[in-house]
């Protein structure tokens, strides 16, 4: 299997409105966000281009995606520019794929072979960087490891390992401490109803 994507993006900015950009580590458990670009103020328009690829085969599954963002502002003030991209691999352990629904362009639960379940290993890398002109909003690296245990068609057990390396301007506008290298433990039991 075979995935290819794309978006083009344009949005002009209303009023005085001010734009920002801000991320997590990939977390969904924790509120600290080191890369935060701040307000920026007097942006008239943001364009965004997205680019994404997926391959299966058979137990193997690769998956990245790339973003940059462009914002303009009013003369007199720069127009920053950012990027961030991810690279994922998995490996079914146990002999299975990753299942794909064309239709929503999403991938699902695979079809489990065994009584005991299916077992992924799994890596991730990404990246993102909102440091533009006068814009210190910081760049952060990400490097995941995982396991998933597909239990039942009904119920997986994930845990990751999270490593996290910020830049200097990491700091969230100076409530954390830049060039910050926390490392993630987690994990989580899903059911799907």
């Amino acid at each position: 299997m075979v995935h290819l994507g794309g978006s083009l993006s344009y949005r002009g900015v209303p009023g005085s409105d001010p734009v920002f950009y801000r991320y997590r580590p990939e977390s969904g458990l924790t509120d600290v966000r080191y890369v935060n670009t701040g307000d920026m103020f007097e942006a008239h328009r943001i364009k965004r281009v997205g680019l994404e690829a997926a391959f299966v085969s058979g137990p193997l599954s690769l998956q990245a995606e790339y973003l940059f963002t462009a914002v303009d502002r009013n003369q007199g003030y720069d127009d920053p520019r950012f990027y961030g991209w991810y690279a994922y691999v998995s490996w079914f352990l146990t002999a299975e794929s990753r299942k794909y629904f064309p239709d929503e362009a999403i991938f699902g639960y695979p079809k489990i072979q065994s009584k005991w379940g299916a077992l992924e290993l799994a890596a991730r890398y990404s990246t993102l960087d909102l440091n533009s002109g006068s814009i210190p909003g910081g760049q952060e690296r990400n490097v995941t490891l995982g396991v998933n245990w597909y239990i039942s068609r009904r119920f997986r057990l994930m845990a990751e390992y999270i490593l996290v390396f910020c830049d200097d301007n990491a700091n969230d506008n100076g409530t954390v401490i830049g060039g910050d290298r926390p490392q993630i433990f987690q994990m989580r039991l899903q059911m799907r109803f």
